[in-house]
């Protein structure tokens, strides 16, 4: 294929801007042209995110609608279909994910699909066995970070070959840490702070709910991951209403209780969910299912109905 497209999921992560920008690096390495982009309702707003294109360098678009159908759109931490990723058209799709699939009768054989802690090391793993070693100090900054941020600042890091990924890079120690100390905005760290002021807790299953304003979803993985920091809780969600949505994050150290698990059986019939396997998972509620159950809160009163029915 010559016209190739690499699509990261909606408003990316770390991990998933990690993953375009190696494979971009292959490819271009190999004499192709492809095009890093994402999609989705708005352009990135984090700001370690957009100082980690800046810093390291990586061409990613934003692509408000599809631009035409590429002969091979190739998509990273992300599954086609789900709800988290705008659909662009294609000719032919390749996957590379890290997340469970959602869809089993989607897959073809040009999927690669595996349980590691992040999808930036599926891709590290596949360009070293073609011959291929990050010589940029860019792209191994930016595997380096992708891996530190999925797996919460390396706290849940378990996979081999995470872990020799992690010590293999030569990463750019001022790049590092300029984007760990970026990871927060002032209004993120005042949305966080709230969320935590006063959540609701069950002592017998030792799981928390918090609440917080409307926010981008990734900053409610960085609230759970704080809560799950609590000696007393085992595990946890974080919400937040959204045009049409709920949208949940779901972290557990339970064993009984998988973060997979808890967040199938709390979107069961009313939403969807993804996960990264045991620890972490994510979902959405959907606004009419909602209604219906929540019957007089009304979704402009919303507020705490998720909570109780969570």
């Amino acid at each position: 294929y010559d016209d190739i497209m690499i699509q990261c999921h909606d408003d990316p992560d770390a991990d998933a801007i990690a993953s375009g920008f190696a494979l971009r690096e292959f490819l271009v390495s190999r004499g192709k042209s492809p095009r890093l982009v994402y999609s989705g309702k708005k352009p990135i707003t984090k700001p370690d995110m957009k100082l980690m294109c800046d810093l390291c360098k990586i061409p990613l678009e934003y692509l408000p609608e599809p631009e035409g159908t590429a002969e091979l759109l190739i998509t990273v931490d992300c599954q086609p279909g789900n709800s988290n990723v705008a659909p662009l058209g294609a000719g032919q799709t390749a996957v590379i994910d890290h997340h469970k699939i959602s869809n089993p009768e989607r897959r073809t054989p040009l999927w690669d699909v595996r349980t590691y802690d992040a999808c930036c090391t599926i891709v590290w793993d596949l360009l070293r066995h073609a011959g291929f070693i990050p010589r940029t100090k860019e792209l191994s900054t930016a595997l380096y970070f992708g891996l530190y941020m999925d797996t919460v600042y390396f706290q849940s890091l378990s996979h081999q070959t995470d872990l020799e990924m992690k010590n293999t890079l030569e990463f750019d120690r001022t790049i590092f840490d300029q984007l760990k100390a970026s990871n927060l905005s002032l209004d993120d760290l005042i949305i966080c702070g709230q969320a935590l002021s006063n959540p609701h807790y069950n002592a017998e299953y030792r799981f928390a709910v918090a609440e917080a304003q409307p926010c981008d979803p990734n900053l409610l993985g960085v609230i759970s991951d704080m809560m799950m920091g609590v000696q007393s809780v085992d595990m946890c969600i974080s919400y937040c209403v959204l045009t049409g949505y709920v949208k949940i994050s779901v972290r557990s150290h339970d064993p009984n209780i998988p973060a997979d698990r808890l967040a199938g059986r709390v979107t069961w019939g009313i939403g969807e969910y993804g996960s990264r396997g045991e620890t972490v998972a994510g979902g959405k509620l959907f606004r009419t299912a909602l209604e219906a159950i929540c019957q007089g809160d009304g979704w402009d009163g919303l507020s705490g109905g998720a909570g109780r029915l969570i």
